[in-house]
């Protein structure tokens, strides 16, 4: 069997080393690089890696997501845009 890492491209982590990165601790990074630079088979992945219902955690709670991305996992899984933690953020910061 493959490693886990050998499924996503070193691209991907260019700041960090591929073969150090925690798939359950680092959730995030890896679902955020996928999400804004992977590859459909990536996001397949990771998709099945995960399971639907653990990433649909996760892309609420990223921080940040791009208007184009976040319009794709919108529509994907059907998720409700003000309980997504980059929608309340930008909310937020465009009072300012």
């Amino acid at each position: 069997m493959q490693p886990v890492t050998s499924y996503l491209s070193p691209h991907l982590f260019w700041d960090v080393a591929l073969d150090s990165i925690d798939f359950q601790k680092n959730k995030q990074l890896i679902v955020d690089r996928v999400l804004h630079r992977g590859t459909i088979q990536e996001w397949n992945f990771i998709i099945d890696y995960y399971g639907k219902d653990e990433l649909i955690k996760i892309l609420y709670d990223l921080p940040v997501i791009a208007p184009k991305e976040a319009n794709f996992v919108k529509l994907i899984f059907n998720l409700d845009p003000t309980k997504m933690r980059c929608y309340t953020r930008k909310q937020l910061s465009q009072n300012y």
